[in-house]
C-alpha cells in the first residue's frame, strides 16, 4: 500500500469507527423501534448501515497493516455486500407483495447501494492485478465514501426521518404562500364618503 494513502485509511477508519459507535447509540436508546420483528423495516435498515460502515472499517484497516493491501478485503466485503443487500431487498419485495405498501424500505437506495458493492468489487478485482495503480487504488476508495454516504442514509431512515432526498423534493414543490387579505379597517375607510372641506 503507498504511504501516501495512509492518512486517507486512518480517516476512513477512524470515520467508520465513530459512526458504528453511533449507530449503536441510536439502536440502544430506543430499541423498540428496531426490534419489533425480523422483517421490520427499521431491523433491516439498521443492518445494511451497520455493513455499510464496517466494510470501510476493514478495508482500511487492512490497508494500514505493514505490507497490507486492501484488494483482497475489498473484494471479499464488497462480495459479501452485494449479497447481503440484494437478499434484503428481495425479503423487501416479498414483503411489499404479501402486506401491500407497508414496508417504506427504499428500493432505489438498495439498487444503488448493490451497485456500489459491484463497483468496489469490480475496482479490487482490478486492484488485485495491478498492486498499487493509483487510479485503481482511488476507484476502491471512492467505493468506501460511497458506503459512507449509503450507511448515513439509512441511519437516517433508521431514526424514523423522511429521506432527505425526499425533504428537499417536498421543500422545492411547496405551494407559494397565498397573499394575506387587506385589514378590515381599510375596508371600512374605503367605503366612507371623503370628508368634506
Amino acid at each position: 500500500m503507498p504511504p501516501a494513502y495512509g492518512p486517507f485509511l486512518s480517516a476512513v477508519a477512524a470515520v467508520a469507527g465513530a459512526l458504528i459507535g453511533l449507530l449503536f447509540v441510536a439502536v440502544t436508546v430506543d430499541p423498540d423501534r428496531v426490534r419489533h420483528q425480523v422483517q421490520d423495516d427499521r431491523q433491516m435498515n439498521a443492518a445494511l448501515a451497520f455493513y455499510a460502515f464496517v466494510d470501510p472499517l476493514f478495508v482500511a484497516l487492512g490497508g494500514l497493516l505493514p505490507g497490507g493491501s486492501i484488494a483482497g478485503l475489498s473484494e471479499v466485503l464488497g462480495a459479501i455486500g452485494m449479497v447481503l443487500t440484494g437478499a434484503i431487498g428481495w425479503r423487501s419485495l416479498a414483503l411489499r407483495r404479501a402486506e401491500g405498501p407497508r414496508s417504506r424500505l427504499s428500493l432505489r437506495l438498495l439498487g444503488v447501494t448493490v451497485a456500489v458493492y459491484a463497483f468496489q468489487l469490480a475496482a479490487a478485482v482490478v486492484l488485485s492485478r495491478h498492486p498499487g495503480r493509483a487510479t485503481d487504488l482511488n476507484d476502491v476508495c471512492a467505493a468506501l465514501m460511497g458506503l459512507f454516504v449509503g450507511g448515513i442514509l439509512r441511519a437516517w431512515e433508521l431514526l424514523g426521518m423522511t429521506s432527505p432526498f425526499a425533504s428537499v423534493r417536498g421543500a422545492m414543490h411547496m405551494p407559494a404562500p397565498v397573499p394575506a387579505a387587506p385589514a378590515e379597517a381599510d375596508d371600512g375607510a374605503a367605503g366612507q364618503a371623503p370628508p368634506l372641506r
